[in-house]
Parts: structure tokens; C-alpha cells; sequence
């Protein structure tokens, strides 16, 4: 499972679900159930399935014929049903004022039910939509632990940690963690960690760093010469890890060192850190590559954000030399080093420090401020934007792409530095942001379907943090240090959404007498 951006294909898949496909060999002698559908009008069908238990489709009707199976699975009956039952059933938890002036949550449901009956979204998956919501409403569908490094080697804030593909360990995945800020001096740091997040001690290692100064020709170092922090890093698979801008501190070992005027600079440089585990001498390497890159350039700027769509690396705002905020948008192509603009309408204001994720072809964008030197955060906001990305980003200069605000209700008051990821259709926010100089512990989720904020819930909850790093495997998310200066890693484990795999979900679904039990459970 992707966490990144989706639980599994946006196709519905029946090699995921081996019940169900277990249960169509049982019915190729059964004929005639087939025979009494296949004069009905298909619309028909599907109606009167909409208005049965959706556990009971998907355990029981499906398993009636091979006619009735391929309706169970169909996107258009589970649409009807997430706006039948999964929709209204949120509208009654929650009073959503923003989708009616009356006020009244039956006014409401009717009214964003009318919203979506009427769009267009050949992406959603509905099935996959529905059985995320279930998950998420029940108390023990999320699930914290934490892990503790044998050394402080982690104790770090405003750092990237970036989940990698070690191919020459047969795909084996580990973590590469890049510079941040000492929690005691605030100094950038300039090492490297490489951490084996399967091994049971969580083992760490600091790679040697290979340096190409010129073409073929490289120098070994132990650390950096640079000490880097508020940057970005970005994998792509097959070719390595994408580091772009933030502060970089000048080393005294460096011979550019004293040709410039002051020792941390604001960088728009482009590297790229490519890992070769160990091999023959058991000493793991990355080769650092500084790139030469073209087209047109951002320019420098430190607290920004980036995000993976194919092979191209987004990048958004962030704060120049003189810490003013920026709010364009780039795009890198990977395959060509090159740099694009794009000019977008509507874009959001300025600003820093927020969060960005890519889901599919759509860019979302949550909160972030302005920073003063005297003031700290002013202008702070917990606003959502969106933007489609279209296919021919790079091809078509004709292309003017438009930014859309997402109104939604009960945004969450964390707006700095949090941590973003997403799962399926819902996007989580956690951490992140302070108040009153504490920083915050909250934890939501975004129904990117309704754009309904939910607290998150879940078991033995972390502490508070803020610019710590993530990372995912699997169905687990892994937090790697912060500001609060935490030695641990925390792990958010998905307990319930492991792949969407639908005969896990039947086996769940068998043990709760109906639809209406799981849902009071869990609400």
C-alpha cells in the first residue's frame, strides 16, 4: 500500500479479493439466477441494490451470481451508496453550516448531496471510499508506538526524511535523513543518516559521501561540506533523491569558504544523492551530485515545500534572502534537469512553512503565515487549496492552470510545519503549529469527498512536535524528530485500511451483526 497517495488501484481490482474471486468459480454451473437478471435494465439493478445493508452486498448478494458480483462492484451503485448512507450519516455527527443558510444538518445532507450527485468524478473510487470511512470511524482503526534508537543520532528539526528503494537489496526500503537543525544550537547540520527501519534495533548508519566536482572525478567525505536545513527531498524512483534550496552553511573545510561574505545563504541549488549500499567493503556510499540545471530557475528560498507527480518535482512559496514570503510555483523535470514556471490564476497568498502533498494530479496546499524577525509568525492562516495539474505541464505553454480554495468546515488551528500525508480519499494533518507558545497536539483527517475536517482517532497518542520528518512503509507512518527535541520515532500504524484488501475487510464486516452496529460503534 501507497500511503502517499492511494490505498490501492483506483480501478477496482478483483485479484485484490480472493473470497469474492473464489466465490465466481462456485458459480459457473449457476445459470439461472443469471438468466432471471439479464433482461432487467442494468440502472434497475443497481438501484435496487443501492437500498440494501452495503455489508450485505458485498458478503452476501455478491455472491448470488456472476451478473450480481460485477454489480457489487460497480463505481455508479457505490456512489448512490456513499451518498445514501456514508454521507448523511456524517451530516448527523456534525452540522455542516458552510453547504446550507438554514443551518439544518438535514438541509445540509440535501444540499451536498445534490452537489455530488451532479459532479463528475470518473477518479473516485467509491467502493474504496466507503470502506475508508467505516475504518476511520472506529476507535482502534489507528494505532501509535514508538521506537528508540540505542543514540541521539536523530534528534533533529526542519530536516527531510525521505523513504527510499535500495535496489541492489532486492527493493529493500529504507529511510535517508538529511541535515536539520540541532534542537540545542539550532546549527545545520551536515551528516547523512541512512536508517534500516525492518531491522529490530532500528539500525542507523552514516554513508560515505562521494562529491563530483567535475565530470568523473569525485572526492570522499565524511559528512557534507555544507550544513543544510529548511530545504526539501524528493525520491524518484530509479534515478535517487531530489534536494532543492533551504539553508545551506558554508564549512570551514570548504574552499569557498572565505570568498563569501557571510557563512549560511539562502540556496536555489538543485542535488541530487544517489545510494549504493554496501557491497563489497560492508561500507554504504551516497553519491552526491550537484546539478546543472536549466530553464527557468526559482530563486533562492528556504521553508518551502515540493511534491512528486511522476517524475516531476513540484515546488511551492517559501521565504527569500529577506525572509519575504513567495507564492510561486515550479516545476522540475527530472528527466530533462529542467526548470518550468508556471503561471497559475487565483494562486494562494504568500507564505512559508506550510504543507503540500501531492494526490494523484492534484496539489493541496494547507496553511503556513509570514514570518518577522521581530513579530515571529504574523498573518498565520489554516486555509486549503487544490490545484489540477494538467498533462501537458511542460509541453503546452499555452496552459494556465488555476488554484481553487477548498471551503471546508472546523479547520484545524495548527497552520505551521505540520506534518501531511494521504490515505485513499482523506488527507491527514497532524502536529504542528503553536498556541500560546506551546505547540499543538492535534490530529485530523480531511474527507476530500465532502471537505469535512475529523479529529483523528487513535491509541497511545504521541507528544506534541512540530518540523519533524515522516516517512511510510507500508501501512505504517514513521515521525522522525522535531523541535520538541524527541529521541523517539513515533509510528502511526493504518491497523484497518492495510491495502483496502476486501477479504480482510468481509472477514471484519462477518463478525458485526449489521451496517448500523459498526457505525454507532465507531461514532
Amino acid at each position: 500500500m501507497e500511503i502517499k497517495s492511494v490505498l490501492c488501484n483506483n480501478s477496482s481490482s478483483n485479484s485484490n479479493n480472493n473470497i469474492l474471486n473464489n466465490d465466481i468459480q462456485q458459480l459457473v454451473d449457476n445459470d439461472d439466477n443469471e438468466d432471471l437478471l439479464t433482461n432487467q435494465p442494468i440502472e434497475l439493478i443497481l438501484y435496487i441494490i443501492s437500498m440494501c445493508n452495503p455489508f450485505d452486498i458485498i458478503n452476501s448478494i455478491s455472491r448470488v451470481s456472476r451478473l450480481l458480483y460485477r454489480c457489487s462492484r460497480n463505481n455508479s451503485l457505490w456512489k448512490m451508496i456513499a451518498l445514501n448512507h456514508m454521507i448523511p450519516d456524517q451530516m448527523n455527527r456534525i452540522p455542516i453550516p458552510n453547504y446550507s443558510n438554514t443551518g439544518n444538518s438535514s438541509s445540509s445532507s440535501s444540499s451536498l448531496f445534490d452537489q455530488l450527485s451532479k459532479q463528475y468524478q470518473p477518479d473516485i473510487n467509491w467502493l474504496n471510499y466507503f470502506v475508508e470511512n467505516v475504518s476511520l470511524n472506529q476507535n482502534d482503526s489507528m494505532m501509535w508506538s514508538k521506537r528508540t534508537p540505542t543514540t541521539k543520532t536523530l534528534q533533529r528539526y526542519c530536516h527531510t526524511s525521505t523513504t527510499i528503494i535500495s535496489s541492489e537489496e532486492k527493493g529493500k526500503t529504507k529511510f535517508m535523513v538529511i541535515g536539520g537543525s540541532d534542537c540545542d544550537t539550532a546549527v545545520a547540520k551536515s551528516d547523512i543518516i541512512i536508517v534500516d527501519p525492518l531491522e529490530p534495533t532500528f539500525k542507523m548508519n552514516q554513508p560515505i559521501i562521494k562529491k563530483e566536482v567535475s565530470d568523473h572525478c569525485f572526492v570522499e567525505m565524511a559528512e557534507l561540506d555544507i550544513g543544510i536545513c529548511r530545504h526539501t527531498a524528493d525520491y524518484i524512483p530509479g534515478v535517487g533523491v531530489f534536494v532543492f534550496g533551504g539553508l545551506r552553511t558554508i564549512s570551514k573545510n570548504s574552499c569557498v569558504f572565505l570568498s563569501l561574505p557571510r557563512h549560511t545563504i539562502k540556496s536555489n541549488s538543485m542535488d541530487l544523492m544517489i545510494y549504493q549500499s554496501n557491497k563489497d567493503d560492508g561500507v554504504d556510499r551516497i553519491i552526491w551530485k550537484p546539478l546543472k540545471t536549466t530553464g527557468t530557475i526559482p530563486s533562492s528560498r528556504s521553508d518551502h515545500t515540493s511534491t512528486v507527480i511522476g517524475k516531476d518535482i513540484y515546488i511551492f512559496g517559501g521565504s527569500d534572502e529577506s525572509i519575504k514570503p513567495l507564492n510561486d510555483l515550479y516545476v522540475f523535470h527530472t528527466d530533462t534537469m529542467v526548470w518550468e514556471k508556471i503561471e497559475c490564476l487565483s494562486p494562494p497568498s504568500p507564505r512559508s512553512g506550510h504543507s503540500m502533498i501531492s494526490v494523484g494530479k492534484t496539489i493541496y496546499i494547507y496553511g503556513g503565515g509570514v514570518w518577522d524577525r521581530i513579530k515571529s509568525w504574523v498573518n498565520r492562516n489554516s486555509q486549503l487549496f487544490k490545484l489540477e495539474i494538467d498533462d501537458h505541464v511542460g509541453h503546452d505553454s499555452c496552459c494556465i492552470l488555476e488554484w481553487k480554495e477548498i471551503k471546508c468546515y472546523k479547520s484545524p488551528t495548527m497552520t505551521t510545519f505540520s506534518s501531511f500525508f494521504a490515505v485513499g480519499h482523506h488527507i491527514f494533518l497532524l502536529f504542528g503549529g503553536c498556541y500560546n507558545s506551546f505547540l499543538t497536539d492535534s490530529k485530523y483527517y480531511l474527507d476530500t469527498i465532502t471537505n469535512i475536517w475529523h479529529p483523528l482517532k487513535g491509541i497511545n497518542s504521541p507528544s506534541n512536535k512540530n518540523c519533524a520528518g515522516l516517512c511510510t512503509l507500508g501501512n505504517k507512518i514513521y515521525f522522525i524528530g522535531g523541535s520538541n527535541g524527541s529521541v523517539h520515532v513515533d509510528i502511526l500504524e493504518i491497523v484497518k485500511l492495510i491495502g483496502l484488501a476486501i477479504d480482510y475487510f468481509l472477514s471484519w464486516i462477518s463478525k458485526s451483526k449489521s451496517y448500523s452496529e459498526i457505525m454507532i460503534k465507531g461514532g
